[in-house]
């Protein structure tokens, strides 16, 4: 639902709203498979921090850097959601028996340029929802404040 929510704003600014040809922009350039959603959101974040910066900046994430106290913009917290839904989409869970022994979390291997481990556990899970929660309810809300 959030790709959509990025789909639905890359449309609206290039089409401006009209039904007919959002519709269309959404079968044909940015249905499925035609666009990755890591080029969505580049293109997302092109627009938004241009056209729409006031809205952009002010979202807050549920994450904070440890090292300012400050929250991490949109962009960042897309690009972290991105890289897990890749890693349980793509990668192939540790199957050793260290791994499997493991009863608080899951790893994943990844391949590159070196073999390592991507580990989730139910507070991986946890952050990854209320972050994708999160950023729908953010992008609901813009959709209905127009």
């Amino acid at each position: 639902m959030l790709e959509k929510f990025i789909d639905v704003y890359i449309t609206d600014y290039f089409t401006n709203s009209d039904e007919d040809k959002s519709y269309e922009m959404e079968l044909l350039i940015l249905g499925d498979n035609r666009i990755s959603f890591e080029n969505k959101r580049q293109i997302f974040h092109f627009l938004a921090e241009k056209y729409d910066n006031a809205w952009y900046t002010s979202y807050k994430s549920i994450r904070y850097l440890s090292s300012k106290k400050n929250s991490i913009p949109m962009n960042k917290d897309l690009i972290y959601i991105i890289e897990q839904r890749n890693v349980l989409a793509h990668r192939v869970l540790n199957m050793d028996e260290v791994a499997l022994s493991d009863d608080e979390g899951i790893t994943f291997l990844t391949f590159k340029n070196e073999l390592s481990g991507v580990r989730f556990t139910e507070q991986t899970f946890m952050e990854l929802k209320e972050m994708i929660q999160k950023l729908t309810k953010y992008f609901f809300g813009k959709r209905n404040s127009q």
